[in-house]
This record gives structure tokens, sequence and C-alpha cells, in this order.
């Protein structure tokens, strides 16, 4: 996944911060492996997304606590724990595209996922947003603080 170009100040250097780099290319199977035994259907996007991003792990600006830090993560296996791939199915009527899950934001509080066409998104309980049309828009948003749009 070559998005090195497209991020820049914050989400650069919170992504570099957690261990990532442009040439990042691990082998994914372990992510790809728990949430097909929970269920989910693996995408290509899903593999690049993990190659690049699997298992990271760090902080980003907390959500509207200027100079605070939450945690973020691109780990499927604690994010699975927080919601069940029945809800997750809900998300996947609403944008009528399947949907896996990546990690989490904000402490926890903000589930990420990532669609088939390369969206990512964000959800909670019913609330669901998109942050990006593609991971690199969607990383900038959750490092930078960009205002995400709500799906009904």
């Amino acid at each position: 996944m070559n998005i090195e170009n497209l991020l820049h100040g914050n989400s650069y250097n919170f992504l570099t911060e957690m261990g990532w780099t442009a040439a990042r290319d691990i082998n994914p199977t372990v992510y790809l492996d728990h949430l097909s035994r929970e269920g989910y259907k693996i995408f290509p996007t899903a593999i690049d997304f993990f190659k690049s991003f699997g298992g990271l792990d760090g902080r980003m600006p907390a959500y509207r606590v200027e100079g605070e830090f939450d945690r973020v993560h691109f780990k499927p296996e604690e994010a699975t724990e927080v919601i069940y791939q029945e809800k997750v199915g809900t998300y996947e009527e609403r944008i009528g595209a399947p949907l896996v899950v990546i990690g989490a934001a904000y402490n926890d509080h903000l589930i990420l996922l990532l669609s088939n066409n390369g969206k990512m998104l964000g959800c909670y309980d019913e609330y669901l947003c998109l942050l990006g049309d593609n991971v690199a828009d969607g990383l900038i948003a959750l490092f930078e603080g960009k205002e995400s749009v709500e799906i009904p």
C-alpha cells in the first residue's frame, strides 16, 4: 500500500512513532485468520491494509481535549472483543458494502472499519461515519482531527 506521499504532518508522525514505514510489508495471516474465524469475508483491500498497518498500536490526539492523547490500534483481535460481527452486518446494510474490523481509536470508543472498496469508517453503537474514501484520507482524518461525515 503506497500511501507515504499522501500522509503528512501529524498522521505521518504518529504512524512512524507506532513503527510504520512506507516499506512495511508484514505477513497479515494472523489478522486475516482471526477475522475469518469471526465470520468476516476477507477482501483484497483488507489484505493490503494489514500488510501495511496490522498490529500497530500507539497514540493519537484525544477527541476534543487539546494536548491530550488517546490510544489507537490496528489489532482486529482486540477490536472484535468490543463489537460483534452481527452489529457490523447492520453497518454493511447501511452502506451497501462488505466491511471488516481493522482496529479502534479514541481508547476503543470508535471501532475502525474498512470496506471492500477501500473506504475507512468508524462506528459506535448506532453511530456510523465515513472517515475517508480511502485509507490515507481515513488516517489523516483520525490523526489530524478532521470532522467525519455521519452516515444515516
